[in-house]
């Protein structure tokens, strides 16, 4: 008579472990807190008339002798509404060619001036 001998495998057993270890994982991953929440605040662009109030209010601090430079500065940190954006942009190259030193700056100045007059 031939002896039947039976191998046993590990393998049903190694398949067994891993899903389990991996469905805890999962489960660990997804229940686990993640940190801190940080709640960002909303920003919201200015209107067309803030806008006007507050570039109005850059150009005469130039023309009051305020430092080109913090001119310059605020107008870059100014935010713009989408109707906005040509004349910032003009504007923006304007004083940046003034704090280079470059005269065609004086004359964009007064071309952006001329072109919208609110700026006055």
């Amino acid at each position: 008579m031939p002896s039947s001998t039976t191998h046993r495998t590990w393998f049903p057993f190694i398949l067994v472990g891993l899903t389990i270890a991996l469905g805890a994982g999962i489960w660990a991953w997804t229940g686990s807190d993640r940190g801190p929440v940080i709640e960002l605040p909303e920003i919201v662009a200015p209107t067309s008339l803030e806008y006007q109030q507050e570039i109005t209010a850059i150009i005469a601090s130039y023309y009051d002798g305020d430092d080109l430079d913090d001119v310059y500065a605020s107008l870059l940190d100014t935010w713009v509404p989408a109707d906005a954006k040509s004349v910032h942009l003009d504007l923006v190259i304007a004083f940046g060619k003034l704090v280079a030193g470059d005269e065609e700056g004086a004359e964009l100045l007064e071309a952006a001036l001329s072109t919208h007059t609110w700026l006055k």
